[in-house]
């Protein structure tokens, strides 16, 4: 078959893997590359929140926000795989947001991801309509 830059070659499946494993082995250290694993549309936003546990709690900002989790940006990054309760603010004059449980699950610089694990219903209630507010928000 010929292309625009010359003949097409077709390579099998143990050439495609070699050369994936070539690939990866000249990447340079410290670079992640991870396919979108995300199922749920996040919104960019601009929340202050404040997060922490009984004994401590930090500001942040969140930057982005689904039904199913966050990232927030603060000056004091919690450690991965450790959980916390999040207050977001959204801007609606009304009590925060309640996030019981959340789990950080990625740092990078200053920013962090969080999955929400423990909701209760009526903030979960409060969640899916502000995110639906930002669904039809042009």
């Amino acid at each position: 078959m010929n292309g625009p830059t010359g003949d097409l070659k077709l390579i099998s499946c143990s050439r495609l893997q070699e050369s994936t494993a070539q690939f990866f082995a000249w990447m340079p250290r410290g670079i992640v590359v991870k396919p979108e694993s995300r199922k749920i549309r996040r919104f960019a936003v601009q929340l202050p929140s404040n997060f922490g546990d009984k004994t401590q709690r930090e500001s942040g900002t969140i930057l982005n926000l689904s039904t199913q989790g966050c990232a927030m940006m603060t000056e004091r990054i919690p450690a991965v795989s450790t959980y916390v309760s999040l207050q977001v603010d959204l801007l609606n004059g009304v009590a925060p947001l309640e996030i019981e449980l959340a789990g950080v699950r990625w740092i990078a610089g200053n920013r962090c991801g969080l999955e929400f694990i423990r909701i209760s219903p009526e903030m979960r209630a409060r969640l899916r309509s502000f995110v639906v507010l930002l669904e039809n928000t042009p």
